[in-house]
């Protein structure tokens, strides 16, 4: 999907993938629901000073799970 709806919504964010619009009914009023994935690149403690790389280059932070979260705007 291209980045229109964030153009609209004025967001900037380049780690936000909008997936998916659809109409959903909430309470009786019908709602625009965007459902989309907030993906950051995963950087390494500043305290620890890792690097976040193995020595093959590969990433070592482990990224689990997802957060449902609804804002009204």
């Amino acid at each position: 999907m291209n980045d229109s709806i964030k153009k609209l919504l004025r967001i900037a964010d380049k780690n936000l993938e909008v997936i998916d619009v659809s109409y959903e009914t909430v309470n009786k009023k019908q709602r625009l629901v965007i459902n989309a994935t907030l993906s950051p690149c995963p950087q390494a403690c500043k305290s620890c000073g890792s690097t976040g790389k193995d020595s093959d280059g590969k990433t070592i932070i482990v990224r689990n799970g997802k957060k449902k979260n609804y804002h009204t705007f």
